[in-house]
């Protein structure tokens, strides 16, 4: 008997009912902390990727327009989302090249790309915020007093002026599409003018021929001057400034007006000069024109304009203080950078400094 009772105090009690409910209850709090702080630490490891890859996106994105931006020669359009400027050749085809870079302004899109004519290309998305400031020296050269003047611009058209709104065009030309410029040279007291030079913005379409460049009264027709250039001479990647000089435009009298006349000698289009279309007339002057049969008659092509630049010299009456010349240059850009994807975001603000102090034409 007595041995019966030691072996039921040596036997192993079991878990009653309740004891067994409150360890699965135990059980499944832990297993829910375990996987709420597996969840949280694959939610924080996810959210620091995200963040890494926007802050290394945004790094190169920013150190390629920095270097690019760096070395710009001109500037020909510049606002707080938009830069187009020349930029020692990029492409391997021995000239300067347009670069364009844009944004929209929308939250999500991307930064575009551009060189010459190919299309643009994404350098970076998730863009939330972007925006360039930039830093510039203006520099005034005060013309000395004299009846003549030295070389200045007489008419120019380089973009469309601010407070206009518009988008740039083609305006073809061949044998039989000509297009022309009027332009009119108007100053107090201004006996004559010479024209000594003009610059156009053209781009080639792979034709072989001649392009010829003349000066023509608008009312008589009549050629004072003409000067060629080889088609095959012509960018057909992009449209670049093309410079024409003249020797006996000496004596052009004062407002009237003249027209630059652009023709070739292909009968398929033989190139294309760069022109600006506006949403409505700035003027209400119709200068630019073309013709359809070869010079013989000529229509205005409403609220467009060429882009364009004509020097000369003016010859007053009497002694006059010369025109003074002002120019800007770009010295530097602040960029500044924000991308965001969810809930991660980098955000980046860095400067560059641009060597070659580009000009800043056609603001």
């Amino acid at each position: 008997m007595a041995g019966t009772n030691r072996n039921r105090a040596f036997r192993r009690r079991g878990f009653s009912l309740i004891e067994l409910s409150i360890a699965s209850s135990l059980t499944v709090v832990v297993m829910l902390a375990v996987g709420g702080a597996l969840l949280l630490m694959t939610r924080g490891a996810a959210g620091i990727q995200n963040s890494s890859r926007l802050n290394a996106d945004a790094s190169i994105s920013l150190a390629r327009m920095r270097r690019e931006l760096g070395a710009a020669v001109t500037v020909t359009s510049l606002s707080a989302t938009h830069i187009e400027f020349t930029h020692p050749d990029v492409n391997a085809d021995g000239a300067d090249d347009l670069i364009i870079y844009d944004w929209t302004g929308v939250a999500g899109a991307a930064i575009t790309r551009k060189v010459g004519s190919d299309t643009a290309v994404p350098i970076v998305e998730n863009v939330s915020e972007f925006s360039m400031t930039s830093t510039c020296s203006i520099v005034t050269l005060p013309g000395e007093t004299s009846d003549v003047t030295g070389e200045v611009v007489l008419a120019s058209h380089e973009s469309i002026p601010s407070g206009s709104t518009g988008s740039f065009g083609a305006g073809p030309v061949s044998y039989y599409s000509w297009r022309g410029q009027g332009f009119i040279v108007s100053f107090d007291d201004l006996e004559y003018y010479s024209l000594t030079r003009a610059k156009v913005y053209l781009q080639g379409t792979g034709t072989s021929g001649t392009l010829y460049v003349s000066i023509r009264s608008s009312s008589t027709n009549t050629t004072y001057e003409e000067k060629s250039l080889s088609l095959s001479s012509l960018s057909s990647a992009e449209y670049l400034w093309y410079e024409f000089s003249f020797s006996s435009l000496g004596s052009m009298n004062p407002g009237q007006t003249y027209s630059l006349i652009l023709r070739t000698n292909t009968s398929s289009t033989g190139l294309n000069v760069g022109r600006d279309e506006y949403a409505t007339n700035p003027v209400g002057s119709d200068y630019y024109m073309m013709s359809s049969n070869t010079g013989g008659s000529w229509s205005a092509d409403s609220w467009r304009d060429c882009r364009y630049i004509l020097y000369g010299k003016l010859k007053y009456y009497s002694p006059h203080a010369g025109q003074t010349i002002t120019r800007k240059y770009l010295t530097g850009l602040t960029v500044r950078l924000k991308l965001a994807q969810g809930t991660s975001v980098a955000e980046m603000t860095s400067g560059t400094c641009c060597l070659n102090r580009p000009e800043i034409t056609g603001l």
